[in-house]
């Protein structure tokens, strides 16, 4: 239930959300179609990132209201350590939510929901205060592919004059310092939300052992799923990650060659840091 003091309307009380975050590139919209399609209910209306119109609007006025956005959190980030913060930032939550809610649609009594953005890695602490009951899903993935595959994007989008915000400059160092900010930031909310339920998944062991991390995953979500059953289909709806082009591979050696990516988040998080053409 959602406390007294930053009480929600329908269709949000009840059974408290999974929120899902985790750094953009990171296998989080590939976990969220996982799940839904097991039987979490993610939100009516989603972009094409299987993401939550509605919580969507909400994080980004958040972040808005802070002179902030995806690829420029600090502003935001900057504020957290204030409570009176957090708990204003809670009660513009609800009132945006109430706003938005009709994009959400309706939760059943006793229906497993949530949703995903990869705001919510900044958000999680005003979610947190809204809906203390939530447990909260922490999607990692290697730093240097999330680098690649971010550095692709952005350039497609300023390409096509895309009207997101866009993470500038557009390059492979500058997405990967992001992604440790995202990651330092998400694992330090692990750390300080006691009260919620917590599991870090690595996108990688979703795809090289799909039985066991399934296992984990519905056992921590509360589904009743059949663990072949569920195994089965991430290999139905899993891609095999872009691999990257000779140009990216060698820049990416010139920036591990000269400490302009610092492997130390890479090392905490269990992963390989050595290059590279095996793991890449």
């Amino acid at each position: 239930m959602a406390s007294s003091a930053f009480r929600v309307k329908a269709p949000f009380s009840g059974t408290g959300p999974l929120i899902i975050i985790g750094m953009h590139r990171s296998g989080t919209s590939f976990i969220t179609r996982l799940l839904s399609e097991l039987g979490v209910y993610v939100g009516r209306a989603l972009d094409s990132h299987h993401e939550s119109i509605c919580f969507k609007r909400v994080n980004r006025q958040l972040l808005w209201d802070q002179g902030a956005h995806w690829a420029r959190p600090e502003p935001f980030l900057r504020r957290l350590a204030d409570p009176q913060f957090v708990r204003e930032g809670a009660q513009r939550a609800v009132a945006l939510l109430e706003q938005w809610r009709d994009l959400y649609g309706e939760v059943a009594e006793g229906e497993l929901w949530g949703w995903k953005d990869p705001r919510n890695t900044l958000t999680l602490p005003i979610w947190l205060k809204v809906f203390p009951s939530a447990r909260v899903l922490h999607v990692v993935r290697h730093g240097i592919d999330v680098a690649l595959s971010l550095y692709r994007r952005e350039w497609r989008r300023y390409l096509r004059s895309s009207r997101e915000r866009r993470m500038f400059p557009p390059t492979i160092g500058a997405g990967y310092r992001l992604w440790r900010t995202y990651v330092e930031v998400g694992l330090r909310l692990e750390q300080e939300a006691p009260g919620a339920g917590v599991m870090r998944l690595r996108y990688e062991d979703m795809l090289a052992h799909p039985r066991q991390s399934i296992e984990s995953l519905v056992r921590f979500v509360g589904l009743e799923v059949d663990a072949e059953t569920a195994s089965a289909l991430v290999g139905r709806i899993a891609r095999s990650p872009t691999k990257p082009s000779r140009w990216e591979a060698l820049w990416v050696r010139l920036l591990l060659g000269l400490r302009g990516i610092d492997p130390t988040p890479l090392v905490r998080l269990g992963y390989d840091v050595s290059w590279p053409d095996r793991r890449l």
